[in-house]
């Protein structure tokens, strides 16, 4: 079975998700060549969430040309007012 590689690829991902990230990539599963976070909780701001997802997405190919976006679903979050 070949091995799993992800040294040539940046990572744009909800900052949300970073402790998991940040966890496989601690256990050597997840080698990626970078890891650029969003600002959490940015689906209820659709604009800022455009804004800064072209603005890193720019950021990572200066890097490299194997880009890969991590988002979650609706239930991704916590909302505060109704957890």
């Amino acid at each position: 079975m070949a091995e799993i590689s992800f040294s040539d690829i940046v990572i744009v991902s909800c900052g949300t998700l970073s402790l998991e990230l940040n966890h496989l990539k601690k256990e050597g599963f997840l080698n990626a060549r970078h890891i650029f976070y969003n600002t959490p909780g940015l689906h209820e701001k659709p604009p800022e969430l455009e804004r800064q997802l072209l603005y890193r997405i720019e950021k990572a190919k200066r890097i490299s040309e194997k880009v890969l976006v991590v988002y979650g679903g609706k239930f991704c979050y916590v909302n505060g007012d109704n957890p």
